[in-house]
């Protein structure tokens, strides 16, 4: 999550959001990526910039 975020201010939000919520966090996150995720891209994209 750390190295996808581009601005600091999402890094600090999400790792704030993860260290008080734990694997509810992770799990928003992932369905926030796979939201953006279009089906013609390689899974590789939601596990690497």
């Amino acid at each position: 999550m750390f190295y996808k975020e581009r601005s600091w201010t999402a890094r600090g939000l999400w790792l704030a959001a993860i260290l008080s919520l734990g694997n509810i966090a992770m799990a928003a996150y992932m369905l926030l990526q796979l939201a953006k995720w279009n089906r013609g891209e390689p899974v590789e994209r939601l596990l690497v910039r």
